[in-house]
């Protein structure tokens, strides 16, 4: 696809609309994050992102004493990255391509989404943590009912089993 026009941006009371060719992005004036994306009149359903998901590994149950009968207590919750608050929202041209740019308070520090005359979107992103974490990076929300598989990158612990002790 390539339509060689450039990008164009709407403004509602709520929404910025980024539009080229036949692709259509959606971003809330109040998060700065994506609401709804169409191409040709079809939707996705990937909404509400990018934004910091993360959480602090979960602490030990603090040890029994000698002798007591009690159940152990359970281990703490773990901690969930805070929610970023939108600090400024600007749009500007960039040569053929659209900008627009959201900076933040909280873990995540800027979004920057380039759209481009042939229709690509790009969205690059910064954001900080600090201290040790279970788990982190860049979620989206997505509807359960179409999700169709999962699979696992990481590189993560591997199994041991009792017989490959060695």
């Amino acid at each position: 696809f390539d339509s060689g026009a450039k990008p164009s941006i709407t403004e509602s009371a709520d929404a910025l609309k980024v539009t080229a060719g036949n692709l259509t992005v959606q971003i809330s004036k109040a998060t700065g994050l994506l609401v709804s994306e169409s191409k040709a009149g079809q939707s996705f359903s990937l909404a509400n992102g990018p934004r910091v998901v993360a959480m602090t590994p979960r602490l030990p149950p603090p040890p029994r004493r000698k002798g007591a009968k009690s159940q152990l207590p359970p281990s703490s919750p773990p901690t969930f990255a805070p929610e970023s608050e939108l600090t400024s929202l600007t749009q500007q041209m960039d040569g053929p391509d659209l900008v627009v740019s959201a900076e933040y308070a909280g873990p995540m520090k800027s979004l920057t989404y380039r759209m481009k005359s042939n229709g690509w979107l790009t969205i690059h992103y910064v954001y900080s943590l600090s201290g040790e974490q279970e788990y982190f990076g860049i979620g989206f929300d997505y509807p359960e009912a179409k999700v169709n598989g999962m699979r696992y990158l990481g590189d993560g612990p591997s199994t041991v089993y009792k017989n490959r002790l060695q």
